[in-house]
């Protein structure tokens, strides 16, 4: 067979086995396996009669999804994926060439009982523009009742049977073949149907009235090539199709139902009830809203609003839970509203719920020395969430209370400690600011006031919240008894069953421990006096010790390229210092985290949905916790518009021995690592062919390649590279070599032997391979006109 009998039967084929429904519908479903002849008529618009060609018995088999069982009044949806065509075209004889495919249609039947609703068409992947679902009559014009279904262009463009057809000129959706190469991307097509009646609804190709005729326009699939060889100028030929054996056989039955699907009458749809609760609702924060649906069995979404805010979520065994943020503290009316995925099976439902919305955790502290001297000034402070306002509240006793407010999350005031030794209650008291997330709260703790013949023992510790890990000093400060200066002798420091004792030094003792996990340390510490001017005394301190939750975000431009570096920038929240570790594709990169900012060079080796995962270590000092975090980022196709051959290779070598050529390929954007595509060959102007007559070929990989040349004959030969790539981009380089030795003889490529590269046009390469038997007759009449118009031989 020719190479243009396997080009255009493989894209005769990917049609005709692609647009034969592929479909995934939306319910659970089941996939069969059918199969249907299919026999054409087509008839050139000059030098021939018309010529039929069939697949004959053994037909073409088409894997067809459906929900095993729909009821009345069930929307279902049928996928359309159409694979894409991606082949070499060159090479016809006489130099003949495809210049177009066009006026494809595919009509399909909508079955008795089902009511067609909609269609979307998925672009993102396609090349080719234009395409669109119609619903027609028998006439093929648009019609909101008819029962046929065209996958076509906008404009309806046909070879027949419809207000747009003509079999000698292109229109539609087209695709130019350019550089020889056919590179067809379809969109995906999904059509939505609602079952109206019970019993089985075939879904099948249209088949009934004309378009059961062999070789009408009426049939279910037609199409239009357009052929231009020399000499005898251009040939359309328009093509029908119908499923039968031959010409004159009956259409098979099976056509008509490639699949059935099953329509049940479930009856009046049932009462749904909602039960809904918000015990954990905070101010301010994602909190759980959740429904509980019954039945059990309905299935759908629910929404959850309150003020300006909806958040929805999926039922899944009666229950959706979504995070709802609401805006203040206090009483907040919930709105749910249930929306059943079968509406034929499950009536909708709706309540409404009064949600008491506590504050958040003002993570409120409080510190005082535990001891303190009759008729003294006490120290107290107070700490809270940097984000939460407001107030606190101190009172010793029955003194008078003072209140100050919270700035940046902290606080302080002093007191006047009672006359009376013996113990005394203090008071700390949170109380937000209006509109304020957070909730108040309230500490107590006892203070001992000693006589001033006593030795006064005071501990002071880190004001705020610590981080595991992070080494924390305690310092022990001695006011000597009355008449004295001097308080000598011993701390004894002990927490979390760690005991140190610790010399006093200028009335003065220090302890530094390190917590091991998050949690509160209690720390005691015990003066032992070096003489009886001073009296013992004892005091403790907490230190509370916890890690920020820490957040990564990523910041990608609005574009990245295969090979190319792209600066990322990464957001640490709360901002930190620390280092950053991004892995990709089994390589990391580590850079530094300054005030919660990191800026990430990465360089992605492949297009579509890469991940990305970065890991956060904070700084010895930080309170924030180690976090790590996987993004997915899109990269996109390389692509470049034109691009240079250039070859490396000894300007001399000797008859018999290999020459290596290293070929790499520039484009004019980006980096050749991302370039690839098949490389063909000619020396002295003749192309270099394999054994069975066709181009050899070698890929690019990475924009590079290597093939050595071995030349029987001697002289001056001009070897030639052409590469081929995406987008119809095509490139040319040359390299002059003289072979010395062997037989003098004129150019050509007779003499040439090649150690490396692919033949595309072989069984083994071609991906179409397996559908080449389809369409040959059709293709080879085609091919076979020009070779006799021309007096030529295959």
């Amino acid at each position: 067979m020719s190479r243009f009998s396997r080009i255009a039967t493989a894209t005769t084929v990917s049609l005709i086995g692609s647009l034969l429904l592929v479909p995934g519908a939306v319910a659970a479903g089941h996939t069969v396996s059918t199969n249907i002849p299919l026999t054409c008529k087509a008839t050139p618009n000059k030098f021939a009669d018309p010529q039929d060609f069939s697949t004959g018995e053994d037909g073409v088999s088409v894997d067809i999804t459906t929900p095993d069982t729909v009821s009345v009044g069930e929307e279902f949806a049928v996928k359309l994926e159409i694979r894409p065509v991606q082949i070499n075209v060159g090479g016809l004889s006489f130099g003949a060439k495809i210049e177009s495919v066009s006026r494809i249609k595919l009509d399909v039947a909508i079955p008795a009982g089902l009511t067609y609703l909609d269609s979307s068409l998925d672009n993102s992947n396609a090349n080719l523009a234009g395409f669109t679902v119609k619903r027609i009559n028998e006439s093929g014009t648009e019609d909101p009742n008819g029962r046929i279904l065209r996958i076509a262009s906008a404009d309806n463009a046909t070879v027949g049977n419809g207000p747009n057809a003509s079999g000698t000129t292109a229109g539609g959706v087209t695709h130019v073949v350019k550089n020889d190469k056919l590179n067809m991307k379809f969109p995906v097509v999904e059509l939505k149907f609602r079952a109206e009646a019970s019993g089985a609804a075939g879904l099948g190709v249209r088949t009934t009235g004309n378009a059961g005729n062999y070789g009408a326009d009426e049939n279910f699939l037609t199409m239009l090539a357009k052929i231009n060889a020399p000499f005898v100028g251009t040939l359309w030929a328009p093509t029908q199709c119908t499923p039968r054996e031959n010409k004159d056989a009956a259409l098979a039955p099976q056509a008509s139902a490639l699949a059935t699907v099953r329509v049940v009458d479930s009856g009046p749809a049932t009462e749904t009830g909602l039960t809904v609760t918000a015990a954990d609702a905070t101010a301010g924060l994602p909190s759980p809203v959740t429904a509980q649906v019954s039945p059990v069995e309905a299935t759908g979404t629910v929404s959850f609003a309150s003020g300006n805010t909806t958040v929805e979520a999926t039922v899944k065994n009666g229950t959706a839970t979504a995070d709802l943020t609401f805006p203040s503290v206090g009483a907040h009316e919930l709105r749910t509203t249930f929306t059943p995925d079968k509406a034929y099976l499950f009536a909708p439902s709706s309540s409404t719920t009064q949600v008491q919305v506590k504050g958040q955790d003002a993570q409120f502290t409080f510190s005082a020395p535990g001891t303190a001297r009759a008729d003294s000034i006490l120290a107290v402070r107070a700490t809270t969430n940097t984000a939460a306002t407001g107030s606190v509240t101190f009172q010793l006793g029955d003194g008078d209370p003072v209140t100050v407010p919270v700035k940046n999350g902290r606080t302080s005031a002093s007191l006047t400690v009672p006359s009376t030794p013996g113990q005394s209650e203090l008071t700390a008291t949170f109380t937000p600011a209006e509109g304020s997330l957070f909730a108040g709260a309230e500490k107590r703790t006892d203070i001992t006031v000693s006589s001033d013949a006593s030795t006064v023992l005071t501990l002071e510790g880190p004001q705020g919240t610590v981080r595991p890990g992070e080494k924390v000093t305690v310092t022990a400060g001695l006011q000597p008894a009355a008449e004295t200066t001097v308080a000598d002798g011993t701390v004894v420091f002990s927490t979390d069953g760690r005991t140190v004792a610790v010399p006093v030094t200028a009335n003065s003792a220090a302890f530094t421990f390190v917590p091991d996990r998050e949690g509160s340390f209690t720390i005691s510490a015990r003066y032992t006096p070096a003489d009886a001017s001073q009296t013992p005394a004892t005091a403790d301190v907490t230190v509370t010790a916890a890690s920020t939750p820490t957040s990564l975000e990523l910041n990608v431009p609005d574009r990245v390229l295969p090979f190319e570096e792209t600066v990322l920038g990464v957001s640490v929240t709360p901002a930190a210092d620390g280092t950053l570790t991004a892995t990709h594709g089994g390589r990391s990169t580590t850079v530094p985290v300054t005030a919660g900012t990191a800026v990430l060079p990465m360089i992605f080796t492949r297009s579509g949905a890469q991940q990305i995962t970065l890991n956060f270590v904070p700084s010895d000092d930080s309170p924030t916790q180690a976090t790590t975090r996987s993004f997915d980022i899109k990269v996109a196709e390389f692509t470049f518009e034109s691009a240079t051959v250039a070859i490396e290779a000894d300007p001399t070598v000797a008859a018999g021995t290999p020459l290596p050529l290293a070929v790499t390929v520039n484009p004019d954007r980006g980096t050749t690592r991302a370039v690839s595509g098949p490389l063909s060959f000619a020396v002295d102007g003749e192309t270099l062919v394999g054994t069975d007559g066709e181009p050899v070929t070698m890929p690019v990989s990475n924009g590079t390649a290597t093939v050595r040349l071995t030349f029987a004959h001697g002289g001056e030969r001009t070897v030639t590279v052409t590469f081929t790539g995406d987008g119809g981009v095509t490139a040319t380089g040359t390299h002059t070599v003289t072979v010395t030795g062997g037989k003098q003889a004129p150019g050509g490529s007779s003499d040439i032997g090649i150690s490396s590269g692919t033949n595309t046009g072989s069984a083994g390469t071609n991906p179409f391979a397996s559908l080449v038997a389809l369409l040959a007759p059709l293709w080879t009449w085609l091919n076979n006109i020009f070779i006799k118009l021309l007096g030529g031989s295959s």
